[in-house]
């Protein structure tokens, strides 16, 4: 009787490994590569059972995100061509001091990329400061902008790639 409630727990293990254990990995895993990045990643469960619906769900999901981002990137790309159509420099920046999108005129402005601006804090990339602009003196127009609903304008001096200071009215 030892024996075969032994063989019975061996089966169960076995089976709960390979029917359970095995495909709740795979899905664990399917989905630690999407988060990733790799939006490629489908299910490898090809059965008929729960977990398999589990990831076909999670498939289903996935190019309904990745159809999403897709749509995403072309409507980034138009911005950025309406953006790199201005002749002005125009920069965009977040609540969080950190330039959002910049065009090609602000980048020949600068004398850098585009790419290297945006993802940057405007004080480091537009007048080579480590804190924000200080509120004596030059008052920060993301501040000045976020006090009054009236459109405001000032000089500021911007520091270009090579040092050099050029004047520019916000």
């Amino acid at each position: 009787a030892l024996a075969a409630l032994f063989v019975l727990g061996l089966t169960v293990a076995w089976v709960l490994r390979r029917e359970v254990l095995r495909p709740i990995a795979a899905l664990v895993a399917l989905v630690q590569r999407f988060a990733a990045g790799e939006m490629q990643a489908r299910s490898p469960l090809r059965r008929g059972d729960e977990l398999a619906r589990l990831g076909q769900g999670f498939d289903q999901m996935a190019v309904r995100i990745e159809s999403q981002m897709a749509a995403l990137r072309a409507q980034e790309r138009f911005l950025q061509s309406l953006l790199d159509a201005s002749p002005d420099a125009v920069v965009l920046i977040g609540a969080d001091h950190r330039i959002v999108a910049a065009n090609k005129a602000c980048g020949r402005l600068l004398g850098r990329d585009v790419a290297e601006l945006v993802g940057r804090h405007c004080h480091r990339a537009m007048r080579a400061r480590d804190e924000p602009c200080p509120s004596t003196l030059t008052r920060c127009p993301l501040v000045e902008c976020a006090a009054t609903p009236e459109p405001m304008r000032t000089v500021m001096s911007l520091t270009r790639a090579d040092g050099s200071e050029v004047d520019v009215e916000i």
